[in-house]
């Protein structure tokens, strides 16, 4: 037999034909193997293309799942800023719903609650404004009330005074000798222009006090004097319906303040009693000494 001489694990390509040689366990003996080409890289291919449809395949898959969870966040987003907008336009009551993913679902959760939130600071917020402006308008029309008052005031205390003083002089004798019943009608208007000084002044001092404009005059004096004072200003009207005076106060009873303010505020309780008590009557009028404690004595007025 002859020999064939091959080198030791050998390839032979040859007319699309594989030649493959390899010893045998022993070195006497080696196996020749003999393929068709086409044969043998047909599963290369087969698996390749496989390969490369499964990627394809895979590459699809991803891409539209990309393409609707693009979907979803864009509206989404669309409709966040759609919800961003009506807010800014002060359509705080708007509400938006993001879908079924978790964080979208938070998400629109959170900006429902900041639109609950503003709606209910921009309420409180105009509630005050509307309560300034309400404000403002009553405090306006206070002022021009006050305003009101103190003008008409000024303007009638001015010809009260002329004829206050005309009728003093008048009951004087300036002007020659009174009559009885000619000094009856200067006694009465002298009483009525007390009455509208009185009501005039007391208008005053309410503008002064609405405007915080009051000025008071403190100083020293004894309270029963103001007293005193209070019952000779409303003796004119105590006279006309014969109501005495019973004043019992013994003693001084030293006091600081505005006397003038005293003696007003003395003399309007006086005339109110003189208004609801009975004709030819009398009102008592009691000043005593209260302790109310070591550091804070004071008075016990009764009228």
């Amino acid at each position: 037999m002859r020999k064939i001489h091959f080198e030791e694990n050998t390839q032979y390509l040859k007319n699309d034909k594989l030649l493959l040689t390899r010893y045998a366990g022993f070195r006497e003996w080696k196996i020749i193997s003999f393929f068709d080409l086409a044969e043998f890289v047909h599963p290369i291919h087969v698996t390749g293309y496989y390969n490369i449809g499964l990627g394809i395949m895979v590459l699809l898959i991803f891409l539209a799942i990309s393409g609707w969870l693009s979907s979803k966040l864009t509206g989404s987003m669309r409709m966040l800023v759609s919800g961003a907008q009506n807010i800014a336009a002060g359509q705080f009551d708007y509400q938006i719903q993001l879908g079924n993913i978790y964080e979208l679902r938070t998400l629109a959760a959170e900006f429902n609650r900041v639109g609950g939130l503003l709606r209910k600071y921009i309420g409180s917020i105009k509630k005050m404004h509307l309560e300034v402006v309400e404000k403002k308008k009553v405090e306006e029309i206070s002022e021009l009330k006050s305003r009101f008052i103190s003008h008409v005031s000024h303007e009638m205390m001015t010809p009260l005074t002329a004829v206050k003083w005309s009728v003093d002089n008048l009951l004087a004798g300036v002007g020659g000798t009174v009559n009885t019943k000619q000094k009856e009608y200067l006694v009465g208007l002298k009483d009525v222009s007390d009455h509208l000084s009185r009501i005039f002044s007391d208008m005053l001092d309410l503008s002064r006090i609405e405007a915080g404009k009051l000025d008071l005059i403190f100083s020293d004096f004894d309270l029963k004097e103001a007293i005193n004072e209070a019952v000779y200003l409303a003796q004119t009207s105590a006279h006309k319906k014969e109501i005495k005076f019973d004043l019992q106060a013994d003693g001084h009873f030293p006091f600081y303040g505005d006397k003038i303010r005293i003696v007003q505020i003395f003399r309007n309780i006086i005339e109110n009693g003189i208004k609801y008590s009975p004709p030819d009557s009398a009102i008592s009028i009691r000043v005593n000494w209260k302790s109310g404690g070591e550091h804070s004595p004071g008075y016990c007025i009764e009228i």
